[in-house]
């Protein structure tokens, strides 16, 4: 993950009350590129789409964390939780299952660290390009409404 894209995840956290450590493990090593594994050769062909679509994913957790969305965020954890276990990424499945549960628990504050690891991992699949995830306005807060 770049350190804009963190930084911006961070804040958005930070105004939920959460306190997210600076350095946050996740189950996979540091740094290792996420590769499609063990997906149904029927899928394979759909694979790029899903994770050309991982942006827009990343830029709708940002904003639903900044707007204390729980719900979007809710649901937004869930579809990524089944899609990419669907195309061959069990890490993200995990992760998003992980921060899923813990939104379901207590809120965007207590899933802060979930979901700052399933970002990270997100960002860790091949091909993902995290300059395409809309980024926060520094003074407003605001996510811009772009896509990607």
């Amino acid at each position: 993950m770049n350190g804009q894209l963190r930084l911006q995840l961070e804040q958005a956290l930070s105004k939920t009350g959460a306190r997210v450590a600076v350095e946050t493990q996740v189950a996979e090593a540091d740094g290792e590129i996420i590769r499609c594994n063990g997906v149904d050769p029927d899928f394979l062909s759909h694979v790029d789409g899903f994770v050309a679509g991982l942006p827009q994913q990343v830029s709708r957790i940002v904003e639903s964390v900044r707007s204390q969305d729980v719900e979007t965020l809710r649901q937004t954890l869930h579809g990524i939780k089944g899609s990419a276990g669907m195309f061959g990424f069990p890490q993200i499945t995990a992760g998003a299952a992980s921060a899923e549960s813990r939104v379901k628990e207590g809120g965007v504050a207590l899933a802060a660290a979930e979901v700052l690891a399933l970002v990270e991992l997100i960002c860790r699949v091949e091909g993902f390009d995290d300059l395409k995830v809309a980024p926060i306005d520094r003074e407003s807060g605001d996510v811009p409404n772009t896509g990607c």
